[in-house]
């Protein structure tokens, strides 16, 4: 188990990356304003350099939101990663200043890579309800598959559970959100051509889509299945 504190990176900061490996480890009690568990500069963009996260949980990790640019209450990377097999559960976010951030709990750029993980939360993020924060953001050229994503709605606006660039592509994965805070969006995707395959959406939302997508380009979904839990 890791356990630390500071600006970028509670427990692993890396500066220069490529290709890197933590595998069978567990993140828990960090606290930064970068990722607050880990934090990844990287050098480059290309999908096949990044660093890569296995078989880790990272739970009760704080991030401490002190600007626009804090992100990541477990992992924050610059330049994208890989996540696979990892848990994301009951990590928090603690507003410093009054500032909307773009992946509370995870942030991470383009051309990332998310095979059989897990996010969660099951209560409220602390102070999590700033005007247009999202739990979880993710660049462009995302792949996500045989993932699960179950985070509380907290945002007072805007898109507030996954945000996800252009040319997003989703494959076996389940979305979750409970409305809990009045924002419009739970899940938001910009830019062109998403991709949902097999996936469920389990909205339970009142009066609001579960799905949101904008920008030039083609919505694709492909056997998925849409479902609302809400009794109302």
């Amino acid at each position: 188990a890791a356990t630390g504190s500071g600006r970028l990176g509670g427990a692993i900061v890396s500066a220069g990356c490529v290709g890197g490996l933590v595998t069978n480890c567990v993140f828990r009690g960090n606290v930064a304003s970068r990722g607050a568990a880990v934090g990844l500069y990287q050098v480059t963009d290309a999908a096949t350099d990044k660093c890569t996260l296995a078989d880790c949980l990272f739970t009760n990790n704080v991030l401490r939101a002190v600007d626009r640019n804090s992100g990541g209450a477990a992992i924050w990377a610059a330049q994208g990663a890989r996540l696979i097999g990892c848990r994301i559960v009951e990590n928090a976010v603690e507003y410093v200043s009054e500032v909307p951030i773009t992946g509370g709990i995870v942030k991470l750029g383009n051309n990332s890579t998310v095979v059989g993980t897990t996010f969660r939360q099951t209560d409220y993020i602390a102070k999590y309800s700033v005007t247009d924060s999202t739990a979880a953001s993710f660049g462009d050229g995302l792949v996500m598959s045989d993932s699960t994503v179950e985070l509380p709605d907290l945002s007072d606006g805007g898109v507030s559970v996954l945000f996800a660039g252009a040319n997003s592509q989703f494959d076996a994965c389940r979305f979750v959100v409970e409305k809990r805070g009045p924002s419009k969006f739970p899940f938001g995707f910009a830019g062109a051509n998403p991709v949902f395959r097999n996936c469920l959406f389990d909205n339970r939302c009142r009066d609001y889509e579960a799905l949101s997508c904008w920008g030039d380009g083609i919505v694709s979904c492909e056997n998925c299945t849409f479902y609302n839990a809400n009794p109302e």
